[in-house]
């Protein structure tokens, strides 16, 4: 499995938000553990299958390239 580190300022729906961009491209998430960390922080894990990896990197970094909070970090 692949993972991926997700944290940013936290807000109702940021982890939805970035599942349901994943699955729009139809990438399965094996697990997730998302917390809130305090001072409207989040952090997330996320899993993918090994073959997701790959699209799984480039839709995050495309999402937080074109994020305009420069502070939501995927």
């Amino acid at each position: 499995k692949g993972a991926f580190l997700i944290q940013g300022d936290d807000c109702t729906g940021v982890i939805a938000d970035i599942t349901n961009s994943l699955a729009g491209v139809g990438i399965n998430i094996t697990a997730v553990h998302a917390l809130a960390a305090g001072n409207g922080r989040y952090g997330a894990m996320l899993w993918v299958k090994p073959g997701d990896v790959s699209k799984a990197a480039r839709l995050l970094l495309d999402a937080q390239t074109a994020s305009k909070a420069p502070s939501h970090n995927l």
